[in-house]
């Protein structure tokens, strides 16, 4: 018990001290990296002692040879040169050892040149790798940012979509009351007024805009009989006479709609990469086919044949269209077959 309390007393004094160490400044690394500038100090310090100490011996081997020579030879300096002829050899050999430390020198700065490079080499290495370490985050935030916002909007055009509301009318039909006199016959039909929300309302756009169409069948036949002209192109410009009529009617609803859809396509087709055709996928998912066959009309009709239609073509928005909600196969030939399909990607 009593070596547990010493042992739990040694750590709150060893804790205490690091605190007041990590207080003032003094953490075990700023102590090693205060040693270390300390050392580097000491050798700069021991550098200049060596080179001053040389310095002053040969100051004092040139001020004292004079003297020198002449206690040795009892000569005077002017005319000890013959002494001095003597020591030749010495001289060259003393001249070889000072040519060969320059040359040590030289050979010890290429080492130390050649260490400097592969330090550089190393650094160099070491800021490509961190540069590339950062383009991969940068690539991962902004496909963490994108598939954010994609979501987002996902997320919002469902929200339209639950929005939505329309009426329509349920007739029911007339029936035959029994009865005396006034009191039997047929009873007046009744009218219902029902409303639809979510999308439940696109089956009833799309019936609405079957009615029209029928409606103006004739404008269909007549502009599909005129000399010279193109059946197809006639029959495109008199359902683009009846999408126009319906988008009318509707625009409240489809509008909004279509425009949001359209945002959050050309949004992935921007910024998805070589992903796009995943989040276009995911966005298809959601729509219903009385969606998909409305879309379609606007695309080769409607409002978006201009921008929209190159993107339903590029990611194969119909390719799980239910072909028998258009009014006739032939309407398949407005738009791209690859429209229809999705390309094989490669990675």
């Amino acid at each position: 018990m009593k070596a547990a309390e010493v042992n739990a007393a040694e750590l709150c004094s060893y804790t205490s001290r690091i605190k007041t160490r990590i207080r003032e400044g003094r953490t075990p690394m700023t102590q090693a990296v205060e040693l270390e500038e300390g050392r580097e100090r000491s050798l700069v310090w021991l550098k200049w002692l060596c080179v001053a100490f040389i310095a002053v011996c040969i100051i004092v081997a040139v001020v004292a040879t004079p003297g020198s020579i002449w206690l040795a030879t009892g000569k005077e300096p002017a005319t000890a040169g013959e002494f001095g002829d003597m020591f030749g050899a010495s001289n060259a050999l003393f001249s070889g050892l000072a040519f060969l430390g320059v040359v040590v020198a030289i050979l010890l700065q290429s080492q130390e040149l050649a260490l400097q490079r592969e330090e550089l080499k190393s650094t160099r290495q070491v800021l490509s790798d961190q540069r590339n370490e950062m383009k991969t985050q940068n690539a991962a935030l902004a496909k963490q940012q994108f598939q954010s916002m994609f979501f987002q909007m996902v997320s919002l055009h469902n929200q339209i979509v639950n929005d939505l509301d329309t009426t329509y009318d349920t007739v029911r039909s007339r029936g035959f009351q029994s009865g005396r006199g006034l009191r039997g016959g047929f009873t007046p039909a009744v009218t219902t007024a029902t409303t639809v929300r979510g999308r439940d309302v696109f089956p009833v756009f799309f019936k609405n805009f079957k009615s029209i169409v029928h409606n103006n069948l004739e404008i269909v036949d007549t502009q599909a009989d005129c000399a010279g002209s193109d059946a197809q192109q006639n029959a495109r410009r008199a359902f683009s006479i009846a999408f126009s009529m319906f988008y009318e009617k509707h625009s409240g609803d489809l509008g909004h709609y279509f425009r949001n859809l359209y945002t959050i396509v050309k949004y992935a087709d921007k910024h998805g990469g070589v992903n796009s055709q995943d989040y276009i996928n995911i966005l298809r998912a959601q729509l219903s086919s009385f969606e998909l066959a409305l879309l379609f009309y606007n695309c080769t009709c409607g409002q978006g044949i201009s921008r929209f239609l190159p993107l339903v073509e590029k990611y194969a928005f119909f390719e799980h269209m239910q072909i028998e909600l258009l009014f006739d196969s032939d309407h398949l030939e407005w738009i791209d077959h690859t429209a229809f399909e999705e390309a094989v990607r490669v990675d």
